[in-house]
């Protein structure tokens, strides 16, 4: 089993240039995204293919249909394990403007999956329980922070355009007991001239608003 894992992370840890010396040109290596995600796909399958013996000192069977089973403890690699980390690396990629994407993800996968050969090597571990433990350590490393990168950003920042410029409508009555007095207000609502020379007490004005019009300031 052993000896399988070596050959498939030795073949996958080759330079494409190297790898496609013999091969067609047109197969020479993923030109997106996409066709990345499609070999990663095929490794991870290799991968729980080559891992479906069960584990040393398994709990029972049974156990295993039970519900939050860990199924690194049944079998070596379990599938949903390798298609928890392609599916994660599907997702996130996603989210990376197409420029940026193929170098992306090409940079995220084999940092993880160097970690795993790390890992596995100085360890008693299975490789399903290696790549269930380095997916939650290296989880945060699968977020797209840069705004050069991050699909939802096009990678300027533009700054807000101006508020608009509200032309004031504001109008002065004439002074009142020595103090200047508004006629009309800047949203444009009339004042009544009578009220502010407490003249009209009428409830429904129809010459304008019942409001102190006395200017404290410029226009207020």
């Amino acid at each position: 089993l052993r000896r399988c894992w070596a050959a498939i992370r030795l073949y996958f840890s080759q330079p494409e240039a190297d790898r496609s010396k013999d091969d067609d040109p047109d197969e020479a290596g993923p030109r997106d995204a996409d066709s990345y995600l499609d070999r990663l796909f095929t490794l991870c399958l290799a991968y729980a293919m080559a891992g479906t013996m069960a584990v040393p000192a398994a709990p029972a069977a049974i156990e295993e249909a039970s519900l939050g089973a860990d199924s690194t403890l049944f079998v070596a690699v379990p599938v949903d394990v390798v298609m928890m980390y392609w599916f994660r690396a599907k997702r996130t990629a996603a989210l990376v403007t197409a420029a940026h994407r193929l170098p992306w993800l090409q940079a995220r996968d084999q940092e993880e999956r160097t970690e795993w050969v790390a890992r596995f090597r100085d360890s008693q571990k299975t490789l399903g329980q290696v790549i269930k433990e380095v997916y939650v350590a290296r989880d945060p490393h699968w977020i797209p922070v840069s705004s050069n990168t991050f699909a939802g950003s096009s990678g300027q920042q533009q700054a807000p355009p101006p508020p608009a410029k509200v032309e004031s409508l504001f109008q002065i009555l004439s002074s009142v007991a020595g103090k200047k007095v508004a006629a009309r207000m800047k949203d444009g609502k009339q004042l009544c001239a009578d009220f502010q020379r407490g003249k009209c007490n009428k409830k429904d004005c129809a010459s304008g608003a019942h409001l102190c019009g006395v200017v404290i300031r410029h226009e207020r």
